[in-house]
């Protein structure tokens, strides 16, 4: 994270990508372990030298975990002697990713009393290092979201089988967070609305009728928002990707919380400040997820504020060049 991608502009709270609660996943940040306290502490306090708030988002990567970095290859496992733990990765089942990733070893109580034990640490730690949010990331074929979903969680025991088992963990693990952070402390949750697996009814699979169930949940524990998203737990899915794919899916579930404290996003192709504008308006959404736009363009927000002319706050630094003082007036663009 460089200062010019934060201080530009007057973004709602900014947060990490998905960042390890155990100590040995290579491709993430990772509180996981007490080295990682000071460096996180440098970056949450320059972001609030700017003005913003800092967030984590953390999870497990369970059977995803084990595979070279994303820009290597998107498929590929680590093995033994190429930085993977092959022989540690765990699932809810011993069912694998694809037939190119780690077939893991199904959890035993043992490692999934571990990961809640790691996973309290974790949460520790980030609170030591003084973010300001902490989401859950139960989604994109993760740890959590391998226990939702019956396409990957084949136990019988207290985990798996009926909808109550399968979502067991993924409460357990936000109590375990309501119950480290201060009263008032805003707590996100990502959450899959679908498999992406419709087109092949014998697949057993997480529909968005279980992501308004486990929303209610969710809601009815006083989580702040919901991050609604999809996909990423089978290789079998079909996503037909394209602007505001999932904010279907974001308007559901806000209609099936209506009434709580509890607000909902969409994310993934919110790519122009007329769209996220237009998500809000229809009331889909109380907030829209910006992730990979902002790594294009670090003047996002400053560019969807010319474009929908609303006035933002800029950074002092920047905004004396252009003759503006902190309040940047918006420029609509023809």
């Amino acid at each position: 994270m460089t200062e010019q991608k934060v201080s530009q502009a007057d973004q709602a709270p900014v947060a990490t990508e998905p960042c390890s609660t155990e100590e040995r996943l290579v491709n993430h940040p990772a509180p996981g372990e007490d080295g990682q306290i000071e460096p996180l502490k440098e970056i949450v306090e320059f972001v609030h030298s700017q003005g913003t708030k800092f967030g984590v988002q953390m999870g497990h990567a369970g059977r995803k975990a084990s595979t070279v970095a994303p820009w290597i290859d998107r498929k590929a496992a680590a093995r033994s002697g190429s930085e993977g733990w092959p022989d540690t990765v765990i699932g809810p089942s011993p069912e694998a990713y694809s037939g190119l990733t780690i077939v893991p070893k199904e959890a035993t109580k043992e490692d999934i009393e571990k990961f809640k034990a790691d996973w309290v640490a974790a949460v520790r730690r980030a609170l030591k290092a003084g973010v300001d949010i902490i989401e859950v990331h139960g989604a994109h074929g993760y740890l959590l979201n391998e226990f939702l979903s019956p396409a990957s969680n084949k136990r019988t025991d207290e985990y798996g089988g009926s909808f109550e088992n399968r979502i067991r963990l993924f409460i357990e693990v936000v109590e375990l967070l309501q119950a480290e952070v201060p009263a008032g402390f805003p707590i996100m949750v990502r959450i899959p609305a679908t498999d992406y697996l419709e087109h092949d009814t014998n697949l057993p699979q997480w529909t968005l009728e279980d992501g308004i169930k486990l929303a209610k949940v969710l809601a009815e524990m006083g989580v702040d928002l919901l991050d609604v998203t999809g996909g990423g737990l089978d290789s079998r899915q079909k996503i037909s990707a394209k602007p505001g794919y999932q904010v279907p899916y974001a308007d559901a579930i806000k209609k099936a919380v209506v009434g709580t404290k509890t607000s909902v996003a969409p994310v993934g192709e919110i790519t122009s400040g007329a769209q996220a504008q237009a998500i809000l308006d229809a009331g889909s959404a109380d907030a829209v997820m910006v992730g990979r736009a902002f790594l294009k363009d670090p003047n996002l927000v400053w560019h969807w504020a010319d474009e929908v002319g609303l006035d933002i706050h800029v950074a002092s630094q920047y905004g004396w060049g252009f003759g503006m003082t902190r309040t940047h007036r918006a420029r609509k663009h023809k």
